[in-house]
């Protein structure tokens, strides 16, 4: 198998396209949930979290 052989998933968030194409050789998606570039609010969301996370560690 080639680069030329692999094909974009469709509807994969581009985010997650590389990811899509590996699970989907096994018969999974990647969930819609995850934080991504494609989404900023969620990548924000997610960095408040582990901000909030570090800072309660004190």
């Amino acid at each position: 198998m080639t680069p030329k052989d692999i094909k974009p998933v469709k509807g994969a968030r581009d985010s997650y396209k590389n990811l899509s194409i590996a699970l989907k050789d096994i018969g999974e998606t990647a969930s819609d949930d995850l934080p991504g570039l494609d989404k900023p609010e969620t990548v924000q969301k997610f960095m408040t979290g582990i901000q909030d996370w570090f800072t309660s560690k004190d």
